[in-house]
């Protein structure tokens, strides 16, 4: 199914952004202490 492989992709984008989030908000906390 098509729509299967888009959900498919939707989701790992959502996770690898989720990921670059985590990173960026670290940085800024390490910098702040």
């Amino acid at each position: 199914m098509i729509v299967d492989d888009i959900w498919g992709l939707s989701e790992s984008a959502l996770l690898l952004i989720e990921d670059k989030l985590d990173e960026l908000l670290k940085e800024e906390e390490d910098e702040e202490s």
